[in-house]
């Protein structure tokens, strides 16, 4: 089983906004505690395989900034303590640094009302060392293109409401790398959908809670490529001033080249404005 491909891939979804731009000035950032335990890993050339054990856990920084009108910029960075673990002899392999950092732009406006968005982001490889024998890799060796376009809105329903969104787009997985490639990689269609729920008390939000569902299916052969399904819940509690305590956990239920497996998340996220004089757009991530 090809160990650098375990489940430290999963650990960071790519960086997606959704449909709504922040507004110049504006931002919300988030700082997270994000771990992920593989179940088991599906390598495409024996179907499934149990083999070693992928345990991962670390910090992680996201942001959105308004930058100019109908613009924003997004940027993502984890660092990750992982380890594999072969369940018959106990045997420990571990790898620590920081994942792959992901970066974009995005642009975005209504449409009859309706919320939409376009986004172009990029993962950089954070290291051209592949890891020692059987210690998990930290992220992949190659640079990833995708363009994600969003379409979402509020919804109201007997005193209750929320939104709902809906992403889907095209993954370009380039050969631009630091080092020698192990393969052959393939482009993806990555998909991503959401329902939330904002609950309230006189006139006063609680935070939000939500469930979300996000795919990837690759566009050919690959024994290097990831592809994978997940689910998961989602909330938060309004602290005030912006601030607010967030926790998540998903289920990648199916994988291709990567690991199943569950995943939690715990963090503290801000939403404001550089600019006092503006407002900033107070959306549930």
């Amino acid at each position: 089983m090809r160990s650098a491909l375990c489940g430290a891939l999963l650990l960071s979804a790519p960086a997606s906004a959704g449909p709504w731009i922040r507004d110049p000035g504006a931002f919300y950032g988030k700082l997270s505690v994000d771990g992920f335990a593989a179940t088991d890993y599906a390598d495409p050339r024996v179907r499934d395989v149990a083999g070693l054990r992928y345990r991962g856990l670390g910090p992680a920084g996201y942001l959105e900034l308004g930058v100019a009108p109908h613009v924003q910029v997004v940027a993502q960075a984890p660092f990750v303590f992982a380890a594999n673990t072969e369940p018959d002899t106990g045997w420990r392999w571990r790898s620590r640094g920081f994942g792959d950092p992901r970066v974009g732009v995005g642009v975005g406006g209504r449409l009859r009302g309706v919320p939409l968005s376009l986004h172009l982001i990029a993962r950089v490889p954070a290291t051209a060392s592949p890891p020692p024998p059987g210690a998990p890799a930290l992220g992949d060796p190659q640079v990833d293109l995708s363009l994600i376009g969003a379409v979402g809105g509020g919804w109201s329903w007997r005193g209750h409401t929320g939104w709902a969104l809906a992403e889907a787009g095209y993954l370009r997985r380039t050969d631009w790398s630091f080092g020698p490639l192990p393969g052959d990689y393939v482009d993806g269609l990555p998909c991503h959908l959401q329902v939330g729920w904002t609950p309230t008390r006189e006139e006063r939000r609680l935070g939000w809670v939500g469930v979300d569902a996000t795919g990837q299916l690759n566009l050919g052969q690959s024994d290097w490529s990831r592809q994978a399904q997940t689910v998961g819940l989602f909330g938060a509690v309004d602290l005030g001033r912006g601030l607010a305590v967030e926790a998540s956990w998903s289920w990648t239920w199916a994988a291709v080249a990567a690991s199943r497996g569950h995943g939690a998340s715990l963090g503290v996220s801000w939403t404001g404005s550089v600019n006092p004089t503006r407002g900033g757009r107070q959306t549930a991530r």
